[in-house]
């Protein structure tokens, strides 16, 4: 039975004012760590196009060498994550690859 929780609407949008507030929150506690993480659209998309795939969710990991990463998996109507599908990970961080100009990453 699909859970009511679990909804193709979930999540929005924010003001630019609040992501700035935000990530510059999450810089000022955290300084040397790992800003953003940037996944492309194929792998994106390949993950919500799997049959039942009601959206994506992101879990927080290290990797074996303690760098901090950010794992993707595909989330079902039941709200369970898609194990048996794609998992991705292989994000470029900022830094090093963070845009020229974006103010999320200042």
């Amino acid at each position: 039975m699909p859970n009511p929780n679990i909804n193709p609407n979930t999540g929005g949008a924010i003001p630019l004012a609040d992501a700035i507030q935000w990530t510059t929150n999450y810089r000022n506690a955290n300084p040397t760590a790992v800003k953003a993480h940037f996944f492309g659209e194929v792998i994106i998309q390949n993950i919500l196009n799997q049959a039942n795939c009601m959206g994506i969710r992101m879990y927080h990991a290290l990797d074996n060498n303690n760098a901090v990463q950010i794992v993707l998996v595909g989330v079902d109507t039941n709200g369970d994550d898609m194990t048996a599908g794609i998992i991705a990970d292989m994000s470029q961080p900022c830094p090093t690859t963070c845009g020229n100009n974006t103010v999320l990453s200042a």
